[in-house]
């Protein structure tokens, strides 16, 4: 019996493997999938570049743990998504990439969802960007770990816009935990994000929840605005409700309710 690598589901409420649908590659099932599948990694290390050019759900199985995926060249993004409304879920991503070649990568599409993934050993962990005006917008960037990697943990660039980078954790990238930069990008929602270390910020965005939430410090209930955690942070929290009493200024601009 040869042991698949992935199953694909035309039906992912669902939990059956469809007849004739085994692959022994990520990619050979992107190539056979049709758009609105969901593929579904089994545990295992893969050694490839996958380029994702429909509307497809690929998730891992068991968790970011027990998929890892691995470029085979460095020139390609270790999942490159080249269409609207593609979900990412689940994988540890792992270069070697080369200069501007992220582990996940969104150029000039829309509604993508990059989530819960470990990416490390890249240029740049997950990258949004755009060569055309009005695209790579609404995607979102969600409890990812991007740690390790040559440049940034998570980037923005180009006039990107309209997009939500929540609750990722970056630390250890050599040359900064979240980079937004080139021509002004506008509207992303950046919250709840943990950056442990230092942070390239040269445009104006949101870097606060989008409306006030109700959140627990301590003990104690609190409803307010939140924005992100940083370690080079040094303000004062006078009032104990968990949120700074000065904002996080990066020059211009600023995150004005730091955890």
């Amino acid at each position: 019996t040869i042991r698949s690598c992935c199953r694909m589901s035309r039906r992912p409420c669902m939990s059956m493997t469809m007849a004739g649908a085994d692959f022994q590659t990520i990619q050979a099932a992107v190539i056979a999938a049709y758009a609105g599948d969901t593929i579904v990694v089994k545990a295992g290390a893969y050694t490839e570049n996958v380029l994702v050019d429909k509307q497809l759900t690929i998730r891992s199985e068991d968790g970011s743990d027990a998929v890892t995926v691995t470029a085979t060249s460095a020139d390609a993004p270790v999942f490159d998504l080249n269409a609207d409304g593609i979900i990412i879920e689940g994988f540890s991503v792992r270069g070697l990439t080369n200069e501007h070649v992220a582990g996940i990568e969104i150029v000039d599409f829309d509604d993508c969802e990059v989530r819960y993934n470990d990416c490390a050993n890249c240029y740049n962990g997950i990258h949004i960007g755009n060569a055309v005006e009005e695209t790579a917008t609404g995607n979102i960037v969600e409890e990812n770990y991007c740690h390790d990697n040559t440049r940034r943990g998570i980037s923005l660039r180009d006039q990107v816009s309209g997009n939500t980078v929540y609750n990722n954790t970056c630390r250890n990238n050599e040359d900064g935990e979240i980079c937004i930069k080139d021509t002004p990008p506008h509207d992303n929602i950046i919250w709840a994000n943990t950056f442990d270390g230092t942070v390239e910020i040269k445009y104006g965005n949101i870097f606060h929840s989008p409306e006030e939430v109700t959140y627990t410090y301590g003990d104690t209930e609190f409803t307010g605005y939140v924005g992100n955690y940083y370690t080079g942070y040094s303000g004062e929290d006078g009032n104990g409700d968990g949120i700074g009493d000065t904002p996080m200024s990066y020059g211009t601009y600023k995150d004005e309710y730091p955890p």
